[in-house]
């Protein structure tokens, strides 16, 4: 239902020439929404990639 929702968003703001954007979690969402007409995309949060981060040097020090 929410997908559809911003789908008819996206749609409406194009028929108005307007730029629409949508805020995303990860790369292949964004890629998948400007596919669908998205011309505007915001990739991830600070706290996502610090998450991240955190996970990879967790990781590092754990495979020494």
């Amino acid at each position: 239902a929410v997908q559809n929702a911003i789908q008819r968003v996206i749609d409406c703001a194009r028929t108005a020439n307007i730029p629409a954007g949508v805020f995303t979690a990860d790369s292949a969402s964004a890629l998948l929404w400007q596919e669908r007409g998205a011309t505007l995309t915001a990739v991830g949060a600070d706290t996502l990639f610090l998450a991240s981060a955190a996970q990879r040097a967790l990781s590092a020090i754990r495979e020494k």
